[in-house]
């Protein structure tokens, strides 16, 4: 060694293979000395790749263990809808409040997904419920607010008997010739019901009108059929001279011995 000069071996001087791992100095094989590709996977240490070591780009899917890509490993915003597989996204990812009405599919909300009584009034809009929404006797007494139920709302004959509370049909509500004799009572038509003049002959029944329906003085002459007066329907006495035309009593209306001398004029 003290026979060369410094500088005196030249790479030419050296054989292949002569320079072993104890004649290089700690720190001297720079980047510069270094062949291509000939830094191997077994000449890294572990762990002496870091982020500065890596160009960008070039750690592909290929270079990644399975798992090893953690939560804390991905930048905010850098998982998107691409990046998610079909069905990956489970109730436990989301968090709470995180599904709002912009996320949900048009008719993506069915029965199964509603809780009991979780459909308010305020979460519905004026007119989305149809007809075809509504199950067969879903609207209850207590569901319809006071004056809700318009004679439109009625079928024809929806109204019956039951429906009715007593007496709540009123005259206003009777429409003309409503009111028929299967309609009435027996005994219902007292006299203060009658019109005047409206009880004709052809309402009456034969022998219908006794002595107590009459008021005093109420059958005139113009009530009396010709011939009506027999014998029997007068009192004893009621028959006056001036109930007597002229000419009325003839000599067979006269009984025996009643023409006294004073009966005769002069």
């Amino acid at each position: 060694e003290a026979k060369l000069a410094d500088g005196g071996v030249t790479e030419a001087k050296l054989a292949d293979g002569v320079i072993t791992k104890a004649k290089l100095a700690d720190g001297h094989v720079t980047t510069a000395k270094l062949a291509e590709s000939s830094v191997t996977a077994a000449k890294l240490a572990d762990g002496n790749v870091t982020s500065t070591k890596l160009a960008d780009g070039h750690v592909t899917a290929e270079k990644l263990a399975d798992g090893s890509v953690t939560a804390s490993k991905l930048a905010y915003g850098s998982v998107s809808t691409a990046k998610l597989a079909d069905g990956g996204v489970t109730e436990a990812k989301l968090a709470d409040g995180s599904v709002t009405a912009a996320k949900l599919a048009d008719g993506g909300v069915n029965e199964a997904k509603l809780t009991d009584g979780s459909v308010s009034e305020a979460k519905l809009a004026d007119g989305s419920v149809s007809e075809a929404k509504l199950t067969d006797g879903s609207v209850t007494e207590a569901k319809l607010t006071d004056g809700s139920v318009t004679e439109a709302k009625l079928a024809d004959g929806g109204v019956t008997a039951s429906k009715l509370a007593d007496r709540v049909v009123i005259e206003a509500k009777l429409a003309d010739g409503a009111v028929t004799e299967a309609k009435l009572a027996d005994g219902v038509v007292t006299e203060t019901k009658l019109a005047d003049g409206n009880v004709t002959s052809a309402k009456l029944a034969d022998g219908s009108v006794s002595a107590t329906k009459l008021a005093d003085g109420s059958v005139s002459a113009t009530k009396l059929a010709d011939g009506s007066v027999s014998t029997t329907k007068l009192a004893d006495g009621d028959v006056t001279s001036a109930k007597l035309a002229d000419g009325s009593v003839t000599l067979a209306k006269l009984a025996d011995s009643n023409v006294t001398a004073a009966k005769l004029a002069d």
